[in-house]
């Protein structure tokens, strides 16, 4: 009857302003985390200086939701910190593939610019 049409429009509604708050977690996360709770971790991980632990939290998020590249920014971050340029350089390519015109992907290209373009550059070379 026209409760239950109600009452699937409100619950519809609450799932709606849960999913813009974050709340509701992808089909695909796995054990309950979110690709948000790996991001925060990761910058947690960054500001103490634990890069190993800032690259399985950044993976761990690209897993969650690989379109996202906020996972490749910090993935590729850590591998700066670590001096692993090479790495560094994949993971910015990979962020780049799902959106050329990330803004933070692309400014820490910048940031980074002769270190990661003379990679980049010997990259291109060999395809």
């Amino acid at each position: 009857g026209q409760g239950q049409v109600q009452g699937q429009v409100q619950g519809q509604r609450r799932a709606s302003n849960e999913r813009e708050r974050g709340q509701l977690r992808s089909s695909n996360d796995r054990g309950g985390e979110t690709a948000a709770q790996y991001i925060k971790e990761a910058m947690s991980y960054e500001r103490q200086g634990k890069f190993p632990e800032m690259i399985r939290s950044a993976r761990k998020a690209i897993s969650v939701e690989p379109q996202s590249t906020k996972g490749y920014l910090l993935l590729a971050t850590a591998h700066i910190k670590m001096q692993d340029a090479e790495t560094a350089v994949d993971a910015i390519e990979s962020g780049l593939a799902k959106d050329n015109e990330d803004v933070e992907l692309n400014r820490l290209v910048l940031k980074y610019d002769e270190m990661l373009t003379c990679i980049m550059s010997i990259h291109k070379k060999q395809r």
